[in-house]
């Protein structure tokens, strides 16, 4: 059996995925510091949802998906490649992550903060009407409680 040194490299994926982590990071990290009182105040603040995101989605998400291509190899003790379809889902992901940190950081509620203001979407004919039914079983299957009275 020959070893190639390319077979015991972890895949070019994960640097994509650890600088995204550490470059989200290092950006909310910075627009704190260049303006704490931009994301000061209430907790639905549209800037404080952006930096929250930005570290909750940029940060953790793409550490663990990185993390996912050193221990799952070593876990599984197996070799996991790497396709063409995780390098789609790792831009998917990035653009999931500035799509929505800049929806927010724009502070418009109407559109996405990529593209401008939109028109809004339409809803989707007959999606509520599988969710209600079940959410009904589910309450009438709740037994009533007796409350003491006093």
């Amino acid at each position: 059996m020959t070893s190639t040194r390319r077979a015991h490299l972890p895949p070019r994926v994960l640097p994509t995925l650890c600088g995204t982590a550490h470059l989200a990071l290092a950006v909310a990290f910075g627009v704190v510091a260049a303006d704490p009182r931009g994301v000061a105040g209430f907790s639905y603040h549209p800037r404080m949802l952006a930096i929250v995101h930005l570290v909750t989605l940029g940060w953790l998400t793409a550490s663990i998906l990185g993390s996912l291509y050193l221990v799952g190899p070593i876990a599984l003790r197996m070799w996991i490649p790497v396709t063409r379809l995780d390098y789609t889902a790792f831009a998917l992901v990035l653009i999931g992550i500035v799509g929505m940190v800049a929806h927010f950081w724009t502070r418009g509620y109407g559109g996405n903060g990529v593209v401008g203001p939109g028109p809004k979407p339409k809803p989707v004919p007959g999606a509520g009407h599988s969710v209600l039914p079940a959410a009904n079983c589910v309450l009438v299957s709740i037994p009533m409680v007796q409350m003491p009275e006093g």
